[in-house]
């Protein structure tokens, strides 16, 4: 790699423990998926990646936009050598491949194995997020089951979480990583909204047993947005009629003069399809966003789901006064204390902001450093920089020595799945899922009758003969093809 990067060191609380003693290096880094054109071809790319991964020395690698053959048939194998071993969770290949591909894309994490353990066998994990069962199962808890409003929330995205072990096993030290990738489109924000309070919603089992949290990935979302908030300040969204009410006391008197300014809020998304030629942010040209018809969200989320909430991992070392005057502060967004862009994409329009974090339960952690922000680019991926998102890392040290009897982990993981991974109820081969054994890292096959299972249930939700009659998927009636079950490690939806 080219240009490197240095770790900012920070020390947190004093109840921290030693420096080298249950600490943890995590990294998060959306790789821009190998179908997204760029100006430098994938094999080169992807190299560039994996030296650039190599380079940082991570403990817990959280991966984003990974595709299951990339990882079985390249950075797997790869990375094995260098002490790592995955595990991985995918999503439906139609919406980024076209019909009739047999590779899926979704997110990893990557773990040094001589320093953790991950049980990958049931009742133990990994812990599967499926975000389209997740908002299907809200929408039925809710009574909101009109196609026409509910089509909207089921979108397929994926993450992946597990219980990490400390070795030596001894310790019975254990922490719960997770790494997501939510949805991108910035007309969605209600879709993000209800992507995080589900995220939550799961997390908030294992929040209840005090075992420390740590959440990774590619948020789409920007700082101080409802999400943003709903995770760092446990602030819940309004109803609309609120939001109008509030609107409308603050609104200037005189119409036409409120017509001349562009009003940035929280909800405003940062796009602008043309690229900055002054160094400066995208944000300054930001576009509001669209509302489109859904379901008032505010109605429904109104009790947080984490009794605490989560810290940013780079604003708790650039919050005001932690480091004042130092040169990395150049790089930091002043009013949000994030940094001032994670991605800066042209893939499909122009968008440049901060969307990625790590995100930490800060009763249980201390951070001890970060990984410093790149300088200002006009858009990604560079020679030096191969994707179109910067990776992220800190150093996170426990603050208490946290034992706990691993068994007692086996009872976390079902609740956890009825909240992010439940099958539909009404599917005919529902009774098959209650074993749901996973597979180990290097051995992953779906068995056909699975395949058809899960075909069979796509065709008996109502949901999905709604989004058939749109004909936004035609690959969604066939079955899975028998060649996805030869890609070992990805553990694709089961």
């Amino acid at each position: 790699m080219v240009n490197k990067r240095k770790m900012i060191d920070y020390h947190g609380n004093d109840g921290s423990l030693g420096k080298d003693e249950n600490s943890i290096k995590i990294l998060t880094y959306n790789i821009l998926a190998a179908h997204v054109p760029t100006t430098t071809n994938w094999d080169e790319r992807k190299s560039k990646l994996l030296e650039e991964l190599k380079d940082y020395k991570a403990d817990v690698m959280c991966l984003q936009e990974v595709v299951d053959t990339d990882v079985t048939e390249f950075f797997g194998p790869q990375l094995l050598v260098h002490g790592y071993e995955y595990i991985m969770n995918t999503e439906r290949n139609d919406m980024y491949f076209g019909p009739g591909n047999n590779f899926k894309m979704g997110c990893a994490i990557f773990y040094k194995s001589s320093s953790f353990r991950v049980n990958k066998n049931s009742p133990y994990g990994p812990y599967k997020i499926n975000f389209r069962r997740a908002a299907r199962q809200f929408l039925r808890d809710h009574n909101l089951e009109n196609p026409e409003n509910a089509i909207r929330y089921l979108k397929d995205k994926a993450g992946i979480g597990c219980m990490l072990e400390f070795r030596p096993q001894k310790k019975k030290i254990m922490i719960f990583i997770v790494t997501v990738h939510l949805t991108a489109n910035e007309e969605l924000s209600d879709v993000k909204l209800l992507q995080t309070y589900l995220l939550l919603k799961g997390l908030s089992i294992i929040e209840k047993e005090k075992i420390p949290i740590i959440v990774a990935g590619d948020f789409n979302i920007i700082p101080k947005s409802e999400p943003y908030m709903m995770i760092t300040n446990r602030q819940m969204p309004k109803p609309a009629e609120v939001k109008k009410a509030s609107t409308d006391e603050t609104a200037p008197k005189d119409e036409t003069a409120a017509t001349d300014k562009t009003v940035v809020t929280d909800e405003t998304v940062a796009t602008d399809k043309t690229a900055p030629k002054d160094g400066t942010v995208a944000t300054n040209k930001a576009v509001p966003t669209v509302e489109k018809p859904g379901i008032d969200l505010g109605l429904f989320l109104n009790v947080p789901p984490m009794a605490a909430s989560l810290e940013s991992a780079y604003s708790t070392v650039f919050k005001p006064g932690s480091h004042k005057g130092l040169k990395e502060c150049r790089r930091m967004n002043p009013k949000t204390m994030e940094p001032i862009f994670t991605t800066a994409s042209n893939a499909v329009e122009y968008f440049k902001n901060t969307i990625d974090y790590i995100f930490y339960t800060k009763e249980e952690f201390s951070v001890e450093g970060i990984l410093e922000p790149i300088d200002d680019v006009e858009v990604l991926p560079t020679e030096d920089w191969p994707s179109d998102h910067i990776a992220l890392m800190a150093n996170m040290q426990l603050k208490k020595k946290r034992k706990m009897v691993v068994e007692q982990a086996k009872f976390l993981r079902q609740p956890v799945a009825d909240i992010w991974n439940k099958r539909d109820e009404n599917s005919p081969c529902s009774s098959k899922d209650t074993n749901d054994q996973e597979p180990e890292t290097s051995a992953n096959k779906e068995a056909a009758a699975d395949q058809e299972c899960e075909t069979s249930s796509r065709k008996e939700s109502v949901y999905e003969e709604y989004e058939t009659s749109t004909s936004k998927d035609a690959a969604d009636q066939e079955c899975e093809t028998s060649s996805s079950k030869e890609h070992n490690a990805s553990m694709e939806e089961d």
